[in-house]
């Protein structure tokens, strides 16, 4: 009963890569007098093949706006989660196995990267004019009060590198180390499988501390996790 009244509700999105990028801003202009949403099961299945990093860069940049949003949007969660490609009856899953191995595909490390980096407070993002009808760039930033990290997510669609400038911080804080975490890939269309379970997967480099204003190489085909710290 579409006009039942509700506490939350439950949408499911199972939907092509461009949907997902033009659906980073799906929540941006929700009626905040309706009720909360839970994201119950989305994932690019139209072009994902078996799990693609096309599928894991719109999942991530659909993420952005959904962290973003998270006054309305209360939780999310990717599905279908496992499979064994001997009784497949769904494309993609997060995670493949069979009686002796498994790897996860480039789907599943973005759900790893945005659920270790939540924040508590979200903090503006804003990018510079773009002439592209759907979005290369997406991000998402905010602080995490318990530990009062800084964290900035960066998700690059393009086949070519972004370098942008970075100014989250109003200086008052001296957020003195960091991390690089990047997941990227040569091509839209590449995967892991049991022959290559590691061939997209994140990988972390050392940060110098933060400094207003620097700047960072975001490669083609990527989400980053930007963090700092104070101590």
């Amino acid at each position: 009963e579409p006009d039942a009244p509700a506490d939350m509700v439950d949408e499911h999105y199972y939907e092509s890569s461009d949907w997902f990028f033009k659906a980073a801003t799906k929540y941006d202009h929700y009626d905040r007098t309706k009720p909360k949403l839970y994201i119950g099961e989305y994932a690019v299945r139209k072009d994902a093949g078996n799990g693609n990093m096309l599928a894991a860069l719109a999942e991530a940049a659909f993420l952005t706006g959904l962290e973003r949003n998270a006054d309305v949007v209360k939780m999310s969660s990717y599905a279908p989660l496992f499979t064994d490609p001997y009784w497949q009856k769904w494309k993609p899953d997060a995670i493949v196995f069979d009686n002796t191995r498994c790897y996860g595909t480039p789907s599943y490390y973005v759900q790893k990267l945005f659920a270790g980096n939540r924040p508590d407070v979200e903090l503006p993002v804003s990018f510079p004019e773009s002439t592209n009808a759907v979005p290369i760039l997406f991000a998402a930033a905010g602080l995490k009060q318990d530990s009062g990290a800084l964290i900035l997510k960066v998700v690059n669609r393009s086949d070519k590198a972004a370098s942008l400038n970075i100014n989250l911080s109003d200086g008052s804080e001296q957020y003195s180390k960091g991390t690089c975490t990047e997941l990227s890939a040569h091509s839209p269309t590449d995967g892991n499988s049991f022959a290559h379970p590691d061939k997209i997967s994140p990988r972390t480099i050392a940060l110098p501390a933060y400094k207003q204003g620097s700047n960072h190489l975001f490669p083609p085909y990527s989400v980053t996790v930007l963090r700092w710290s104070i101590k």
